[in-house]
């Protein structure tokens, strides 16, 4: 079995503090969108600092739009940054109002944009045309695959192709009820992706962030 289950939310989700809420251990919570300055700071926020109070694992993502990829990487970074070191990044990469969907250079550049700013690279959030836009980031950025089966809780077969991934990170398996996802990655590994090199304590950066 996978050592993890959790949800992904947005300013979208109708309960995001409901019964899957209370029994995930991990929450990825969208952040920023494109180039704009708009941060949904009023619910992106908010979420990352519940789930950090309640003692679970968090994400935050951001939207892929397809504008210029460092304008993006800033915005998402911006509004990131009092989380580095606790909380992990990706990026969620779709055709739904994606400019650049098909663009096999686009997030190359994003990643590393990201990781200048911040000292890591985000996790990406992609289906299986999508993995094969990005193939070139497998070295250095963790797959979180989408694609559904049903809403119970599947395991990985590894019939499904992936790009350059041997296995995905975390698999959004279902979006009936809400997205819902299984990790393949134990909390340890979660926690150590969160943090770049020689960054101060997570105990330090999560008290800075709940005071």
């Amino acid at each position: 079995m996978s050592d993890m289950w959790g949800i992904d939310v947005s300013h979208w989700t109708k309960d995001p503090y409901g019964t899957d809420y209370q029994k995930a251990d991990f929450v990825i919570t969208k952040l920023t969108n494109g180039a704009s300055e708009y941060q949904y700071e009023g619910f992106g926020h908010e979420c990352i600092k519940k789930t950090l109070a309640d003692g679970k694992l968090s994400g935050a993502y951001h939207y892929a739009c397809g504008s210029d990829p460092e304008d993006e990487a800033r915005v998402f970074c911006e509004a990131f940054e009092p989380y580095v070191g606790i909380v992990l990044p990706a990026v969620d990469w779709e055709r739904s109002t994606n400019k650049a969907w098909g663009d096999k250079t686009w997030l190359r550049r994003y990643v590393d944009a990201v990781h200048d700013r911040i000292g890591i690279y985000p996790m990406i959030y992609t289906g299986y045309e999508g993995a094969e836009q990005c193939r070139d980031c497998a070295e250095d950025c963790a797959l979180w695959y989408a694609r559904y089966r049903d809403d119970r809780q599947p395991e990985w077969n590894g019939a499904w192709k992936i790009g350059a991934w041997d296995k995905p990170a975390l698999w959004q398996y279902t979006s009936s009820g809400g997205d819902k996802n299984v990790a393949y990655i134990t909390r340890e590994k979660w926690e150590e992706m969160c943090k770049p090199m020689g960054y101060k304590t997570a105990a330090a950066a999560r008290d800075a962030v709940l005071r």
